[in-house]
């Protein structure tokens, strides 16, 4: 096999264990794990509206997510990702507000580098 094909089997496997183990979890806590899964889908696949939620929610998880792979990568232990995120939407929401009426490219880049900048500080 080759390195790239162990690494999908290895995620693969890895999937279904945790699938397992949040079954069996389930299973003892006295729910039907059945249920629990196809509820679960419900919510975030096949209601109306679900998927447009489910990727509005995962974003900014996902921009977390990425920030403490870079961080990782550089050296760097950065636990302080969701506080980060969250001072730098205030910072961006703050900012576009003050300059309400502004050119709308300098209002985003004002926005976005002050977004930035508090969570370079936070």
């Amino acid at each position: 096999m080759t390195a790239g094909l162990v690494r999908v089997a290895t995620t693969l496997a890895l999937v279904v264990v945790s699938f397992l183990i949040i079954g069996a979890v389930l299973s003892i806590s006295g729910y039907g794990v059945m249920e629990v899964f196809a509820g679960a889908l419900q919510g975030a696949v096949t209601a109306p509206g679900a998927p447009v939620a489910t990727v509005r929610w995962a974003m900014p998880l996902l921009l977390i997510g990425l920030g403490a792979v870079v961080s990782f990568r550089a050296g760097f232990f950065n636990i302080g990702g969701q506080g980060q995120f969250y001072v730098g939407a205030c910072a961006a929401v703050a900012v576009s507000l003050a300059w309400r009426g502004g050119p709308a490219p300098l209002v985003i880049a004002a926005g976005f580098s002050a977004a930035v900048a508090a969570g370079v500080v936070w």
